[in-house]
């Protein structure tokens, strides 16, 4: 997260004794994840989804390629035969 020299602000209650806090940006922690960790599982994650959407495309593909073979079926054998039939 980059760093910025901004001073924050947060809404509090008006009631009661005022109260003055500083807050050093030494003292403040924050939870960043390890990049490199977040990363590596980035890549296994895009990994495993593009292996995922390839065997889709596949099984597609292949149900696709059915078909178009089975409506040529029909006009194949009508080739085939036609001139037997006629005979």
């Amino acid at each position: 997260m980059p760093e910025t020299n901004e001073e924050l602000e947060v809404d509090i209650p008006t009631s009661g004794k005022d109260v003055e806090v500083e807050i050093n940006a030494s003292d403040v922690e924050e939870d960043v994840p390890e990049e490199g960790v977040e990363l590596e599982s980035s890549e296994e994650e895009h990994e495993n989804y593009s292996k995922n959407v390839k065997k889709r495309i596949d099984k597609l593909t292949k149900k696709a390629r059915e078909a178009e073979d089975n409506n040529k079926l029909p006009y194949t054998l009508l080739k085939v035969f036609k001139p037997k039939i006629l005979l």
